[in-house]
């Protein structure tokens, strides 16, 4: 309601494109691959509005980042992956693009070139796939604080596990 007696309010559209995504978020927890798509759908729909309002808000254009990553997500989970690619790269577009000026977003940056790796591998692109998970490491490097950053190294350790796995598996199918 609050929405709709303000329909062009930035905060009122934010706010409830958090509920939007809380809705899918919890229909993906709950395996209903569909409700939480549809739901994504309308998050990413919220968050482009956001953009259209005020181009220059960062925050803005990263919930278009956080909205095509959820989607991703799930198109990957019903194997519908020219879609899940597509998602994936518009996050990726958002994330590279602002990095420079949020350099904390490079973890989220390189976890995006991680799920384009899944979705390549799933799609038999596995030369792809071993193209993000190197863009996912030289993006991790380039955190300064990767030391210190748990998560980073996580995520560091994945990527090399997750590379070596699918050239394995690249040697197996080919020999």
């Amino acid at each position: 309601q609050l929405l709709a007696r303000t329909p062009n309010d930035g905060q009122r559209i934010f706010d409830h494109a958090q509920s939007v995504y809380w809705v899918g978020y919890i229909a993906w927890r709950r395996g209903e691959a569909q409700a939480a798509e549809e739901a994504f759908l309308k998050y990413r729909e919220l968050a482009q509005q956001l953009v259209r309002i005020d181009p220059y808000n960062l925050d803005w254009q990263l919930e278009t980042a956080w909205a095509n990553h959820n989607l991703g997500v799930v198109q990957l989970d019903r194997r519908r992956l020219a879609e899940a690619l597509q998602s994936f790269s518009e996050a990726k577009s958002v994330r590279s693009r602002l990095v420079g000026e949020k350099p904390g977003l490079a973890f989220e940056l390189a976890d995006t070139h991680g799920w384009i790796a899944k979705t390549r591998e799933a799609s038999g692109e596995y030369g792809g796939a071993i193209a993000a998970q190197l863009e996912r490491m030289d993006v991790l490097r380039t955190m300064t604080d990767l030391a210190k950053d748990r998560r980073g190294q996580h995520q560091a350790a994945n990527a090399a596990y997750e590379l070596g796995r699918t050239k394995e598996t690249v040697l197996i199918v080919t020999s």
